[in-house]
């Protein structure tokens, strides 16, 4: 049996145990035996194997730059959802001021102090972004007027804009309030 061949499948010679041989024996190498005059010397070699890429370990440059990629991709889509969180995060507090605003508005018609008969817009003193704009429309009852009220501001380049729409009586002989 030549050292290339597949050893039997019997039981090995020496049990299949390695043997140490002397210094002045193979210079103190491990060998096991398989069979008279065949071993393979099982401490690893620094040279690789043949038709095979050796027994270092490491990544070549093709896994690192593909994991790399992969990190890059997660990341900017991780990023992209930050920003989206963000952007939604601020058109909720604009849409909530608008709100507070808008409430601002109902209240001074219902005390009388914005009417039919007013210049109906304007902007608020605390923050110079909103503008308000009431809209009265005479509905089929006398002196009941149907109100919309309309908060305007700019996000992003683009006009938002935030609708109330109630039903107001508005007495025309009563005094005007101003608030």
């Amino acid at each position: 049996m030549s050292c290339r061949q597949k050893p039997p499948l019997g039981p090995p010679v020496n049990g299949g145990k390695m043997q140490l041989l002397g210094p002045s024996v193979n210079g103190g190498k491990r060998i096991h035996f398989w069979g008279e005059g065949c071993g393979a010397v099982s401490r690893p070699s620094p040279l690789p194997w043949p038709g095979g890429r050796g027994r270092r370990g490491g990544f070549t440059l093709v896994e690192a730059i593909l994991a790399m990629s992969i990190m890059a991709i997660a990341v900017v889509g991780i990023m992209g959802a930050f920003s989206g969180a963000l952007m939604n995060g601020s058109m909720a507090e604009d849409y909530t001021l608008a709100s507070m605003r808008a409430q601002l508005v109902m209240a001074q018609i219902r005390a009388g102090a914005i009417t039919p008969y007013d210049v109906n817009q304007g902007t608020f003193s605390e923050d110079m972004k909103f503008q308000w704009s009431v809209n009265f429309t005479e509905s089929e009852a006398e002196n009941l007027y149907e109100v919309e009220v309309i908060i305007a501001w700019m996000r992003s380049g683009r006009k938002r804009e935030f609708k109330v729409t109630t039903y107001q009586y508005c007495d025309p002989y009563a005094e005007s309030v101003s608030m």
